[in-house]
């Protein structure tokens, strides 16, 4: 290799981005899409416990475990208000998680840009998110999981801005009035947008934000092993030991309504349903504000991977 190329490793320019050698490794400098993730997740995590916090207490004001959570939020609950902030900050949690996952998108595909620069041979992993020919990839991709959260954020806020009546009677044993219908839909499909959403970063092509990103194929060009440039994503760990937990206990829920309907079981399931989605968010929101890609390390490697080659 020429003395020009490996001056060229040194410090590469990509849309404004350097990479420089620093003894350590390279590390990438990123004060657009990274600021914009952290500051999007943030206040998702901050809404998310605010939410769960709010949700919790008008929950146990009502003094029972009988029946729906929903029921916090009906006229004369003793702290209905509360209830309904918490559904609305639940609403801002989907909104600001949402746009975290575009910003981590745009974040790993400008630093997949950048990377393969270094290595031009190397194949572009990230060329199949963010491009997709195919309606059907981009669905169950980060775009699709974004999307997925966005819709579902004006669905929650539709829920804690219609509220049902005392008891939120729901078929097929209670006759509901118009208002239990639409807070009922508006939850279901919040609650179903989310929890599709989870399942994709759980085991769907969108879980590879983060996992694997192009330094595993710039490295591997370069000669270094796979296994030294990737890292365990936590964000789909947490999202599969979520969608474990959550999604028999939906299913389970929804038998139950439909078998013996409102009542004591019901009630605890659906509160079980409801903490493991929260803490969901939370951790979610969590990990990625604080996630730090294993990129700027691979960048590193991959230089010195070259130069003992050379």
């Amino acid at each position: 290799m020429t003395a020009t190329r490996l001056q060229d490793l040194e410090t590469v320019e990509e849309n404004g981005v350097d990479v420089q050698d620093r003894g350590q490794g390279r590390r990438a400098h990123w004060t657009g899409e990274r600021a914009v993730r952290r500051a999007c997740a943030g206040i998702a995590g901050a809404c998310a416990v605010f939410a769960a916090v709010a949700i919790g207490i008008a929950t146990a004001a009502t003094g029972t475990v009988y029946g729906y959570v929903s029921e916090a939020g009906a006229p004369g609950a003793p702290l209905r208000g509360l209830y309904r902030a918490g559904v609305y900050g639940v609403a801002i949690a989907l909104a600001f998680f949402a746009a975290a996952i575009i910003a981590l998108v745009r974040e790993e595909d400008r630093r997949g840009t950048l990377l393969r620069s270094a290595a031009p041979g190397s194949p572009s992993r990230w060329a199949g998110v963010s491009r997709w020919a195919g309606v059907s990839r981009w669905a169950v991709g980060p775009p699709g999981v974004a999307l997925a959260f966005a819709a579902a954020a004006p669905l929650a806020a539709t829920s804690g801005a219609v509220s049902c009546t005392p008891g939120c009677p729901l078929p097929p044993f209670e006759s509901p009035s118009q208002s239990d219908i639409v807070h009922a839909l508006a939850s279901i499909g919040g609650f179903g947008l989310a929890t599709g959403a989870m399942l994709l970063l759980a085991i769907g092509e969108a879980g590879a934000v983060g996992s694997s990103g192009p330094a595993g194929a710039t490295a591997e060009a370069a000669g270094a092993t796979a296994e030294a440039v990737r890292t365990r994503d936590p964000l789909r760990a947490a999202s599969r030991v979520s969608a474990g937990l959550l999604v028999p206990l939906l299913a389970i829920t929804g038998l139950v309504m439909l078998v013996t309907g409102r009542g004591l079981l019901a009630g605890l399931l659906e509160r079980a349903a409801l903490g493991v989605a929260l803490g969901w968010l939370v951790t979610a929101a969590v990990t990625v504000t604080i996630r730090r890609p294993p990129d700027g390390a691979a960048a590193g490697r991959l230089s010195t991977a070259i130069r003992r080659r050379t």
